[in-house]
């Protein structure tokens, strides 16, 4: 993946709950089921392609809610919606085949086995979806973007974004219709969070 930025993006993901080995080998079966040429194997397609595969693997809403800063820069709220529909233009490409078995992701890694991407193994103990009353009081959910440092993950003992858990199963599902992003909401106990729940995009 030859992008400063997404390079950078993939860095800062140490907890690899957003781009784990099999939701980038999911971006390339994307990017193959669009017939996309290489010239538009660009950044944002990829930050596209990558938020589309946490829509259909993830149980965690606001994880994936970093990639806009990182696809959109510090003006993302402004801009967030095109790049939904932009998501829902490449499902619409692909045929709205967006499920992608591990099986196909095994073999699109077997193409190229010693790239680095296949290395990104998500922890196990970042299995699994975590509930807001259980979350960390200092964690407001909102996006942080590549200028602002990351928060500490004290399950991985060393730096990470996210402080909530994504599912590390090889079971692959469709996680949640609910996934695009709307205003903020409060929590279980009535606490306010950044929340993009739910609304409608036309194509």
């Amino acid at each position: 993946i030859d992008d400063d930025v997404v390079q950078e993006f993939l860095d800062m993901d140490s907890c690899l709950r957003i781009s784990d080995k099999y939701l980038l080998a999911m971006v390339f079966a994307y990017f193959k089921r669009a017939q996309l040429r290489i010239r538009e194997y660009t950044r944002m397609n990829f930050f596209v392609a990558l938020y589309l595969a946490n829509d259909m693997e993830e149980d965690e809403e606001e994880d994936k809610y970093e990639i806009f800063p990182w696809a959109l820069g510090q003006k993302w709220k402004d801009k967030f919606i095109k790049f939904l529909r932009k998501r829902d233009l490449l499902w619409a490409k692909i045929g709205y085949r967006a499920v992608v078995s591990k099986r196909c992701c095994e073999e699109i890694m077997a193409f190229d086995a010693t790239n680095p991407a296949w290395k990104r193994n998500r922890p196990i103990h970042h299995a699994g979806a975590i509930r807001n009353y259980a979350r960390d009081p200092d964690d407001d959910g909102y996006p942080r973007g590549p200028n602002a440092s990351p928060r500490r993950c004290g399950l991985c003992d060393k730096d990470s974004q996210y402080d909530s858990a994504s599912p590390a199963s090889d079971s692959w599902y469709i996680s949640s219709d609910d996934c695009s992003p709307a205003v903020s909401a409060s929590d279980d106990n009535g606490v306010s969070r950044f929340n993009m729940k739910s609304k409608i995009i036309q194509l």
